[in-house]
């Protein structure tokens, strides 16, 4: 059963991907770095080694991801399922952890994180901030 839900979830992911997604399904597997952290004052940006923490976010072609985060010499990784941006949505990617974990960066209190896509699709950032949560923006390295 698990097998036919990984497999159907999949096919919806093959499908409903268009040529505006940044995950469009011919582009995966992807890697994504957080590069830029923001506070919730002005000034409060930092990029680079000066950032908390290190994190990517690793896609796969078969709708899972996995989350990765260096901080203090100690990795931390976390991983579930995504449903790809949906520009007529709101280009919103969410991810779904498979458990509750400290990686999940989000306001609700389930298990999901949405990122959002700019325009272009050459950003992720995400929405944690809207809850006084830091500002997190991610950029496609491979």
């Amino acid at each position: 059963m698990k097998s036919f839900l990984v497999f159907l979830f999949g096919s919806v992911v093959m499908f409903s991907c268009n040529e505006n997604d940044a995950l469009r399904n011919e582009e995966l597997p992807q890697s994504w770095k957080l590069v830029k952290m923001t506070g919730s004052f002005q000034g409060s940006e930092t990029t680079g080694d000066e950032m908390a923490w290190q994190e990517t976010i690793v896609f796969n072609l078969n709708g899972t991801f996995i989350k990765t985060r260096v901080r203090d010499e100690s990795t931390t990784s976390a991983s579930g399922v995504f449903t790809p941006a949906d520009p007529e949505s709101g280009n919103i990617i969410v991810l779904t952890y498979n458990e509750s974990n400290i990686l999940r960066a989000s306001c609700s209190g389930d298990l999901t994180e949405h990122l959002g896509v700019t325009e272009d699709g050459t950003v992720l950032y995400g929405t944690w901030n809207a809850c006084d949560g830091p500002g997190l923006e991610y950029r496609r390295i491979d």
